[in-house]
């Protein structure tokens, strides 16, 4: 039976790739509670949409078929995959709203004219090629907000407390737990003030207790190997995937990281464990706003010195 054309359910089932064949169209089905023959609603995917599945987004989609409980995606491939309805999303883009069309045709526009001194012998600047692939912009994103004029909220529920497998200090914190809430962040300040071990602290949050998958990307590959070699220093190698060009790809799919976690399991319950993290949480939270404030006494202290230094030699004098 045509999967693009409709769906058998026998008793919740999908069978029908089952159905060999079926001379009438629609094909007689005999009535029964336990047999259903769905029809679909099709919907083509075009260039300025996306199809998401839990929240990632699948890639090559043509179309997809609307059968109730159940949504069919086709992909160009000839390939055909059914999931339940509640799992599938399809989204259009920003673009389709002419203003914020318009600003993206100015940036391709000038992005034809972006060329490197590395650039000039190439016929195509790489900005240029990247904004030509740049067809779908979710409206969730920063991005979209900006195109369209809209304010950027920070109002992103966080459902956990966090957590700080790395070192960290106050400022780190109030760093991260803004990041946690924003749809962006800019977390900025001189080297050596800690500015990657926010970042692995906000990896740790958003890849374990969200469960989401994360992309770390830079304009040199110096910063990404920083990120990638602290973790691998602290045993956490196989959370990392070096991508980006095929020669990572195929280097990284060819030895596959080997992990062992047997150290990490533990008779105590999850939510028993949780409860003890956040007791410890709050008592070296205590300490390190007790540390800072001796550090302000401290520096006042000093001013207050210098000063009677200065006045004992005037009275002195």
């Amino acid at each position: 039976m045509d999967q693009e054309r409709f769906m058998m359910i026998v008793k919740g089932d999908d069978k029908t790739q089952d159905v060999s064949s079926n001379e009438k169209d629609p094909p007689i089905v005999r009535k029964s509670s336990d047999i259903q023959l769905l029809t679909p609603t099709v919907q083509d995917i075009t260039e300025d949409m996306a199809v998401f599945h839990d929240g990632y987004p699948f890639y090559n989609v043509v179309r997809v078929l609307d059968l109730g409980p159940k949504i069919r995606v086709c992909f160009n491939n000839g390939s055909i995959r059914t999931y339940d309805r509640e799992r599938i999303q399809v989204r259009s883009s920003s673009t389709q709203n002419a203003e914020g069309r318009q600003i993206l045709d100015y940036w391709r526009a000038i992005s034809k004219c972006a060329k490197s001194e590395d650039e000039q012998g190439n016929k195509e600047a790489f900005l240029a090629k990247q904004f030509a692939k740049l067809n779908y912009i979710d409206p969730d994103s920063a991005l979209s907000h900006y195109l369209l004029k809209k304010p950027i909220k920070s109002d992103i529920p966080v459902t956990s407390e966090p957590i700080f497998p790395f070192r960290y200090n106050l400022s780190q914190r109030a760093a991260l737990e803004q990041a946690l809430k924003s749809p962006i962040s800019i977390i900025e300040g001189p080297p050596g003030t800690g500015k990657t071990q926010t970042i692995l602290n906000i990896l740790a949050n958003l890849a374990v207790m969200q469960g989401k998958k994360v992309a770390i990307v830079s304009g040199n590959n110096a910063a990404v190997l920083n990120v990638q070699e602290k973790m691998e220093r602290q045993g956490y190698h196989f959370f990392v995937a070096s991508l980006g060009n095929q020669e990572n790809k195929k280097k990284f799919f060819a030895n596959l990281p080997n992990w062992d976690v047997s150290e990490w399991s533990s008779d105590v319950p999850e939510g028993e464990l949780n409860a003890k993290l956040q007791d410890l949480d709050q008592r070296i939270h205590r300490l390190m706003e007790l540390d800072r404030e001796k550090a302000q006494l401290m520096q006042k202290l000093s001013a207050y010195l210098l000063e009677q230094e200065h006045f004992e030699h005037y009275y002195a004098r």
